[in-house]
């Protein structure tokens, strides 16, 4: 997958072994209309999660590959991928909401866990998946429409029971849905 996944690798090393103290979602304010709209397992937004462990946060997003690429040459305008890094991907001005998932079922069960594992998955040169295992439990965040992993520009964030980052990339590989 190339310097894509790279990026997010290098991002993703220094929260291993940290413990998951709050996950915030920042969200534009079209995507979430009242708290009760984050009580499901499959948010599906334009914006990003922050994921703060002891001592340093985690961003993840979708990102086209125009703002990624490293040959502009290259750029197909609808390829897109998933990325973490440690600052925001939206500038100070980007009128993001911020909702505290801590206490909101299925996420609090996340947190006081530790980030056990990272796996960036996906095919060709775009990485689509980031899976991690907080305490036990799998965090799944792709690119996607809907269930259509790897296919939008929407940020999937779930925790399904059973879905790991390895099911959800043959998911995605076969082009079938989850559910």
């Amino acid at each position: 997958m190339g310097h894509l996944a790279e990026h997010s690798i290098d991002a993703l090393q220094p929260v291993l072994g940290r413990v998951l103290e709050g996950l915030c979602l920042r969200a534009f304010d079209c995507d979430v209309q009242s708290e009760s709209d984050l009580a499901v397992d499959g948010l599906y937004i334009g914006g990003e999660l922050r994921l703060d462990f002891t001592g340093r946060s985690l961003f993840v997003s979708w990102v086209q590959g125009l703002y990624t690429a490293r040959d502009p040459s290259a750029i197909v305008e609808e390829d897109c991928s998933i990325a973490a890094r440690a600052t925001s991907f939206f500038p100070p001005v980007a009128e993001l909401v911020e909702w505290d998932l801590a206490h909101i079922e299925p996420w609090n069960v996340l947190i006081g866990g530790r980030l056990e594992s990272a796996k960036v998955l996906g095919l060709a040169r775009f990485p689509n998946i980031i899976g991690l295992k907080v305490g036990g439990k799998h965090l799944l965040l792709a690119n996607s429409s809907e269930w259509q992993l790897g296919l939008g520009t929407d940020l999937l964030i779930a925790v399904r029971p059973g879905l790991t980052p390895h099911s959800a990339n043959k998911l995605w590989a076969d082009g079938t849905a989850a559910t």
